[in-house]
Protein backbone atom coordinates (compact mmCIF):
# COMPACT_ATOMS: atom_id res chain seq x y z
CA UNK A 1 0.00 0.00 0.00
CA UNK A 2 1.19 3.33 -0.94
CA UNK A 3 1.22 6.16 1.94
CA UNK A 4 -1.39 8.55 1.50
CA UNK A 5 1.77 11.57 1.56
CA UNK A 6 3.10 9.95 -1.04
CA UNK A 7 -0.42 9.46 -3.13
CA UNK A 8 -1.15 13.38 -3.35
CA UNK A 9 2.38 14.57 -3.82
CA UNK A 10 1.45 15.31 -7.76
CA UNK A 11 -2.07 17.07 -6.52
CA UNK A 12 -0.32 18.89 -3.90
CA UNK A 13 2.77 20.39 -6.19
CA UNK A 14 0.19 20.92 -9.06
CA UNK A 15 -1.91 23.09 -6.20
CA UNK A 16 1.88 24.30 -5.21
CA UNK A 17 2.54 25.66 -8.80
CA UNK A 18 -0.67 26.65 -9.49
CA UNK A 19 -0.93 28.97 -6.02
CA UNK A 20 2.64 30.40 -6.91
CA UNK A 21 1.75 31.35 -10.26
CA UNK A 22 -1.42 33.04 -9.03
CA UNK A 23 1.23 34.88 -6.79
CA UNK A 24 3.34 35.85 -9.76
CA UNK A 25 0.22 37.13 -11.61
CA UNK A 26 -1.30 39.21 -8.91
CA UNK A 27 2.48 40.73 -8.12
CA UNK A 28 3.05 40.90 -12.51
CA UNK A 29 1.23 44.33 -12.44
CA UNK A 30 3.47 45.77 -9.41
CA UNK A 31 6.40 44.39 -10.41
CA UNK A 32 5.48 46.17 -13.93
CA UNK A 33 4.86 48.95 -12.21
CA UNK A 34 8.26 49.06 -10.35
CA UNK A 35 9.97 48.64 -13.65
CA UNK A 36 8.14 51.33 -15.02
CA UNK A 37 8.72 53.59 -12.89
CA UNK A 38 12.53 53.02 -13.03
CA UNK A 39 11.81 53.94 -16.38
CA UNK A 40 9.70 56.65 -15.58
CA UNK A 41 13.32 58.05 -13.56
CA UNK A 42 15.16 57.80 -15.96
CA UNK A 43 13.28 59.65 -18.88
CA UNK A 44 12.41 62.52 -15.76
CA UNK A 45 16.22 62.75 -15.80
CA UNK A 46 16.83 63.29 -19.41
CA UNK A 47 13.96 66.03 -19.30
CA UNK A 48 15.94 67.61 -16.91
CA UNK A 49 19.36 67.38 -18.49
CA UNK A 50 17.55 68.59 -21.71
CA UNK A 51 15.70 70.97 -20.16
CA UNK A 52 19.66 72.61 -18.55
CA UNK A 53 20.86 72.79 -22.08
CA UNK A 54 17.94 74.86 -23.43
CA UNK A 55 18.18 76.58 -20.95
CA UNK A 56 22.04 78.06 -21.98
CA UNK A 57 20.28 79.55 -25.26
CA UNK A 58 22.68 82.03 -26.61
CA UNK A 59 24.49 82.67 -23.49
CA UNK A 60 28.27 81.47 -23.03
CA UNK A 61 28.63 78.28 -21.56
CA UNK A 62 31.89 77.15 -19.82
CA UNK A 63 32.55 74.36 -22.47
CA UNK A 64 33.53 71.78 -19.38
CA UNK A 65 30.38 72.26 -17.92
CA UNK A 66 28.87 71.70 -21.71
CA UNK A 67 31.07 68.11 -22.23
CA UNK A 68 30.16 67.26 -18.63
CA UNK A 69 26.20 67.71 -19.77
CA UNK A 70 26.20 66.05 -22.84
CA UNK A 71 28.26 63.00 -21.75
CA UNK A 72 25.49 62.72 -18.93
CA UNK A 73 22.91 62.86 -21.42
CA UNK A 74 24.50 60.52 -23.89
CA UNK A 75 24.93 58.24 -21.04
CA UNK A 76 21.24 58.74 -19.67
CA UNK A 77 20.01 57.65 -23.70
CA UNK A 78 22.16 54.53 -23.23
CA UNK A 79 20.43 52.98 -20.08
CA UNK A 80 16.90 54.94 -21.73
CA UNK A 81 17.54 52.61 -24.61
CA UNK A 82 18.60 49.45 -22.95
CA UNK A 83 15.67 49.86 -20.57
CA UNK A 84 13.56 49.93 -23.88
CA UNK A 85 14.83 47.23 -25.49
CA UNK A 86 14.08 45.26 -22.25
CA UNK A 87 10.61 46.39 -20.67
CA UNK A 88 8.93 47.97 -23.76
CA UNK A 89 6.54 45.10 -24.00
CA UNK A 90 5.67 45.61 -19.93
CA UNK A 91 5.89 49.23 -20.49
CA UNK A 92 4.20 49.48 -23.45
CA UNK A 93 6.19 51.32 -25.40
CA UNK A 94 6.18 51.67 -28.94
CA UNK A 95 8.40 50.60 -31.34
CA UNK A 96 8.95 53.92 -33.17
CA UNK A 97 9.64 55.80 -30.05
CA UNK A 98 12.74 53.22 -29.68
CA UNK A 99 13.45 54.08 -33.13
CA UNK A 100 13.22 57.97 -32.68
CA UNK A 101 15.20 57.45 -29.08
CA UNK A 102 18.02 56.07 -31.17
CA UNK A 103 18.22 58.96 -33.72
CA UNK A 104 18.24 61.49 -30.80
CA UNK A 105 21.07 59.93 -29.38
CA UNK A 106 23.13 59.64 -32.53
CA UNK A 107 22.59 63.51 -32.50
CA UNK A 108 23.49 63.85 -28.88
CA UNK A 109 26.68 61.96 -29.34
CA UNK A 110 27.34 64.63 -32.04
CA UNK A 111 26.78 67.31 -29.81
CA UNK A 112 28.77 66.10 -26.93
CA UNK A 113 32.06 65.34 -29.65
CA UNK A 114 31.71 68.53 -30.35
CA UNK A 115 31.29 70.20 -27.28
CA UNK A 116 34.41 67.68 -25.57
CA UNK A 117 36.23 68.84 -28.32
CA UNK A 118 35.74 72.59 -27.74
CA UNK A 119 36.25 71.86 -23.77
CA UNK A 120 39.83 70.15 -24.40
CA UNK A 121 40.91 72.70 -26.95
CA UNK A 122 39.86 75.55 -24.11
CA UNK A 123 41.82 73.76 -21.74
CA UNK A 124 44.73 73.63 -24.29
CA UNK A 125 44.75 77.13 -24.53
CA UNK A 126 44.46 77.94 -20.94
CA UNK A 127 47.26 75.70 -20.48
CA UNK A 128 49.58 77.39 -23.20
CA UNK A 129 48.36 80.80 -21.80
CA UNK A 130 49.62 80.07 -18.30
CA UNK A 131 53.03 78.82 -19.56
CA UNK A 132 53.43 81.45 -21.33
CA UNK A 133 52.85 83.51 -18.09
CA UNK A 134 55.28 81.63 -16.30
CA UNK A 135 58.30 81.72 -19.09
CA UNK A 136 58.08 85.80 -18.80
CA UNK A 137 57.55 86.06 -15.11
CA UNK A 138 61.43 86.04 -15.01
CA UNK A 139 62.12 88.08 -17.85
CA UNK A 140 62.88 91.70 -16.89
CA UNK A 141 62.14 92.84 -20.42
CA UNK A 142 58.21 91.23 -20.68
CA UNK A 143 56.56 94.15 -18.67
CA UNK A 144 53.12 94.59 -20.38
CA UNK A 145 53.09 97.63 -22.66
CA UNK A 146 50.19 100.19 -22.55
CA UNK A 147 49.35 100.07 -26.15
CA UNK A 148 49.78 96.80 -27.44
CA UNK A 149 49.65 94.51 -24.66
CA UNK A 150 52.60 93.22 -25.05
CA UNK A 151 56.12 92.94 -23.83
CA UNK A 152 57.89 96.30 -23.62
CA UNK A 153 61.16 96.77 -25.22
CA UNK A 154 64.20 98.40 -24.61
CA UNK A 155 64.95 100.92 -26.61
CA UNK A 156 67.96 100.70 -29.46
CA UNK A 157 69.11 103.83 -29.47
CA UNK A 158 71.33 106.00 -28.31
CA UNK A 159 70.59 106.25 -24.31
Amino acid sequence: MVPVSRRFLPVFRLALAGAAMGVALTAGPAMAQGVCDTGRKLFEDRQQLIGQINSWGKKKVDPNVACSTFTKLQANGTAVIKFMGENGSWCRIPPEAVAAMEAQQKQVATSRGQACKVAADYQKALRQAEQAKRANENNIFAAPDDVTGGPRRVPSGAL
